[in-house]
């Protein structure tokens, strides 16, 4: 798959809160097929299923610390760092 730069930059995603330490919530103008919260260590410790163009997820139960957020989309993928208090 060849994405050119133009496709990435369409990809906006609006998230809230970060820091976060209950409920994420997230949102974007193309459909989020899934979203993988990732350790530093890149070992996935949490994911949803979302197929829609908003969602949430309870982050309760992560330790106090950076993660990254993965965002899934049709056709590309889009990381930000993620803080849990």
């Amino acid at each position: 798959m060849l994405l050119g730069v133009d496709d990435l930059q369409q990809i906006a995603i609006a998230y809230y809160p970060n820091p976060v330490s209950s409920v994420f919530h997230f949102n974007a103008k193309q459909p989020i097929v899934a979203v993988n919260i990732l350790n530093m260590l890149g070992q996935r410790v949490g994911y949803a299923n979302v197929n829609a163009l908003s969602g949430a997820m309870d982050l309760t139960s992560l330790r106090t610390g950076n993660y990254i957020a993965e965002f899934s989309f049709e056709k590309a993928t889009k990381k930000i760092k993620l803080i849990k208090q």
